[in-house]
């Protein structure tokens, strides 16, 4: 069936392109959510139509009344860079991650050097986490509260005799495993940052006026699969720069990441822009939540547009305020120190370069080889090898 919802008028369009994203987990038998000029348009393949249309039109009711601020753009080079067609993106994997192979893995190892190089230029602490969170830190993160339609568990099988030998029987029968899998209690990291938090609140070390950290790992999310395309997936790779501390350094530090961001884009001979977003909350509790992050601008998006039809956020620059540090419980007992975070999607730089550029390295701007591949030490060319080990460091802008 196709469910269609009238909007009475611009700002209600508006409104609406801000929840189609989370109006997907209404129901995983939706196919396409689009947001038209004057309605909201539901392809819907299940079966219990009415109530789904009862379903949607309370949801489209309640959170067409959120308040909205419209989004702002801060930079863009679209204008001085025209649009040109899309060119091939890596392939979208069938469980829902990429696969990297060629000169699109040397692109992954390259941006992850450059990022990590930015890190360490600004004196980050660098940290390799392990991918799994417990329920404690995913609910003092606020993430499984909010966010539990993106959440991934863990299960295993029991350690007993019994259990083993069902399972072994079910196996041999083709039969899934189904009751015979348990949830362990831990889940799959949906971000990396946390884990900063986790560390310095199990060791009750205060940060000082600023203190930064940077780790990338592996991502999970689990994206409606109407949704799922090879700019959004359920597995990805992210590196992040965390800071924390007094107010006004954490502040100045994601403007300078801003700018340095910014600068390595356009580097890149990237198109796009900077804007003002928010955070894609599903409840219509958490209104006044979006509306917090919107009228602080607490959180900015870098967008890569090749063609004006294509595009995807590949950076995001967030303020926590306090949020975190109180709920970790990272505080010196008169104030509750304040906090941000970056997140440099590394596949969909990826995906942004191969969109831009082509998948053939060699081909690619000479500008753009020297900022991925420095000279190596035997003077190679560039485009030749990955530059993994002795990176020249990334200067910040």
């Amino acid at each position: 069936m196709r469910f269609r919802y009238a909007l009475s008028s611009p700002k209600a369009r508006e409104k609406a392109k801000e929840v189609a994203e989370s109006m997907y987990y209404l129901s995983e038998r939706i196919t396409a959510v689009r947001v038209g000029e004057t309605e909201v348009e539901v392809d819907y393949e299940g079966n219990d139509e009415e109530a789904f249309r009862r379903k949607a039109e309370r949801f489209l009711h309640d959170n067409l009344k959120i308040r909205l601020i419209p989004r702002k753009t801060l930079k863009d080079n679209r204008t001085d860079k025209p649009p040109r067609p899309c060119r091939e993106q890596a392939p979208l994997a069938p469980v829902g991650s990429l696969r990297l192979t060629g000169d699109a893995a040397l692109a992954e190892q390259a941006l992850d050097r450059l990022f990590f190089d930015m890190a360490v230029g600004y004196g980050a602490q660098m940290r390799r986490y392990p991918s799994f969170m417990t329920m404690e830190h995913m609910m003092r993160s606020g993430y499984m509260y909010h966010y539990p339609q993106n959440v991934y568990g863990v299960s295993e099988v029991e350690h007993e005799q019994e259990t083993l030998e069902r399972c072994r029987s079910h196996l041999s029968e083709q039969q899934p495993l189904g009751e015979l899998m348990r949830h362990n209690e831990l889940y799959l990291q949906p971000c990396v940052c946390y884990h900063v938090y986790a560390e310095l609140a199990a060791e009750r070390r205060k940060p000082g006026k600023l203190e930064l950290f940077s780790a990338a790992g592996p991502c999970y999310r689990h994206e409606h699969r109407a949704r799922l395309s090879p700019v959004r997936v359920r597995e990805f790779r992210m590196r992040e720069i965390v800071f924390l501390g007094e107010e006004q350094p954490v502040e100045q530090m994601r403007a300078t990441l801003v700018e340095d961001s910014w600068a390595l884009f356009e580097r890149l001979g990237l198109r796009g822009y900077l804007e003002t977003a928010t955070d894609p909350f599903y409840f219509h509790d958490d209104g006044a939540m979006l509306f917090y992050q919107q009228s602080g601008a607490l959180k900015y998006e870098l967008r890569v547009t090749p063609d004006d039809q294509t595009g995807a956020a590949i950076t995001s620059f967030n303020l926590c305020g306090s949020l975190l540090c109180q709920s970790f419980g990272i505080d010196d007992g008169s104030h509750t120190f304040q906090s941000g975070c970056v997140g440099f999607g590394i596949d969909r730089w990826v995906q942004a370069l191969l969109m831009t550029h082509g998948p053939v390295i060699q081909e690619w701007p000479q500008s753009v080889r020297e900022t991925l591949f420095p000279i190596p030490s035997n003077g190679r060319h560039r485009g030749e090898r990955p530059l993994i080990g002795g990176a020249r460091a990334y200067r910040p802008h």
